[in-house]
């Protein structure tokens, strides 16, 4: 009985003392103030009468600590808060208790230093591009509500020259501003974007003049062909041609003149180059035989001349700067009524450099030509053209009388020279010597033109 008592009084004891110990390590449980509306630590509370908090202890209001702890810290000066632990209330079986395990970090370098900035401009840097028929896209979007008047685009060709801009519009929820397709050409552009603010002022948002950002413009193959042939033809899609030209195949009569038989034409015409991978030029002019401008023939011709006044197009298809055709159309009038002609022409080479042509031409009235030209480019300001004509020019057979013993054709072989001038001024000539077939002698027939590109 007595050692039974004796284990009673000793667990009594221990129950006792563990209670108590207990007591001192539970911490102490905050509650809602008189307000209702801060929760504040006993520590805090104990260091300045009627329950004031201590200065440097934040007052979190109890709304908004269960379900903000970090955003209402962050709004604490920096340096301040940042070290130290704050206090935050989570709901419990038996009230709010302290929780000391929420810390804050300072807030983002936006936030220290424009807390009211508002929009921010996010933009997507293009750095290399290939030229395109589209141009080049460029994009952005603001993030955050931005109410100024304007967001601009400034871009140039190079590194420098004078810039250009555009505006800023919406497609698909992005803004997107467009460099049109001519400016987005090789080595590169540069660009820059600038935002007019609500009160009018102007602000560089990405880069700026003195710093833009640079973009490599690749060429494709398309428009690395077409530089080297703009490149041959001295950087000149245009090119305005006149050309006066005495044919002359002497005479039948062994005694008598030295020329009966010749006839003058003069051609005025305008080219121009689209340089494409199919369609290489295209070529309008007038054309003028005999006639007025000048004729002799020993055919009686009583009160009919030969000749023609005549419009013509060229138009030149040019594949893999190897192989080429030429087809002409012609239209015009004459003592006999409507005149109308074509031809075609086959060109081996191109028509930059060095090339072979072998073309047919003809009108109702005229006769036919069928010319061979071999066109040798010797240096840049210099051409060497050997040239042979095999005509029937201007005494078509259809009206010649070949009773008289006039052969229907005659041969005007020649050689030129074109001498390419600064300015893009071009003077050519030729001189040869033509007769036609059955006579006795020929003589002396040549051409002189004068041309300019740009």
């Amino acid at each position: 009985m007595r050692i039974g008592r004796v284990c009673w009084a000793m667990a009594l004891v221990l129950g006792l003392v563990s209670a108590s110990a207990f007591a001192k390590e539970k911490p102490a449980r905050k509650r809602p103030s008189k307000a209702g509306n801060v929760v504040v630590s006993p520590e805090a509370a104990a260091k300045k009468p009627g329950g004031e908090p201590a200065a440097g202890v934040v007052e979190v209001p109890v709304e908004k600590a269960a379900r903000q702890p970090a955003v209402e810290a962050a709004r604490a000066p920096v340096g301040k808060v940042a070290d130290e632990t704050v206090e935050s209330a989570s709901s419990g079986d038996d009230g709010w208790e302290l929780d000391t395990s929420a810390e804050v970090s300072p807030p983002s370098a936006v936030e220290a230093s424009q807390p009211s900035a508002g929009a921010l401009l996010f933009h997507w840097p293009v750095s290399e591009a290939r030229s395109d028929r589209k141009g080049l896209s460029i994009l952005a979007r603001w993030d955050g509500e931005w109410n100024g008047q304007a967001l601009r685009l400034h871009w140039r060709q190079g590194d420098n020259g004078s810039w250009n801009w555009t505006l800023f519009v919406t497609r698909r929820g992005k803004l997107e501003a467009r460099i049109p397709p001519q400016d987005v050409t090789a080595p590169g552009i540069s660009y820059w974007i600038e935002s007019v603010e609500a009160d009018g002022t102007s602000r560089a948002r990405f880069g700026s003049q003195e710093a833009p950002q640079v973009v490599r413009v690749a060429r494709n193959a398309r428009e690395q062909r077409m530089k080297e042939r703009l490149e041959g033809h001295g950087g000149h899609r245009y090119r305005v041609e006149a050309v006066f030209r005495h044919a002359d195949f002497g005479t039948n009569s062994p005694g008598g003149r030295s020329s009966e038989d010749n006839f003058n034409e003069f051609r005025i015409g305008f080219t121009y180059r689209p340089l494409l991978a199919g369609l290489y030029q295209a070529e309008i002019g007038f054309l003028m035989v005999a006639d007025r401008m000048g004729f002799r023939t020993t055919v009686p011709v009583h009160s009919v001349k030969p000749g023609a006044y005549l419009a013509y197009l060229k138009l030149y298809w040019e594949f893999s700067d190897v192989f080429g055709i030429e087809p002409l159309l012609m239209l015009g009038a004459s003592h006999q009524g409507l005149e109308p002609g074509g031809g075609i022409t086959f060109r081996v080479g191109a028509l930059r450099s060095t090339h072979l042509d072998i073309g047919i031409q003809g009108a109702r009235t005229l006769g036919w030509s069928f010319v061979t030209e071999l066109d040798v480019l010797v240096a840049r300001f210099m051409r060497v053209r050997v040239r042979n004509e095999l005509t029937n020019w201007p005494t078509n057979a259809g009206y010649s009388f070949h009773d008289d013993g006039i052969a229907p054709y005659g041969i005007l072989p020649a050689i030129g020279l074109a001498f390419m001038l600064p300015g893009g001024v071009e003077v050519n000539g030729s001189i040869g010597y033509g007769i036609r077939k059955g006579y006795d002698r020929g003589w002396i027939h040549g051409s002189v033109g004068l041309a300019v590109e740009f």
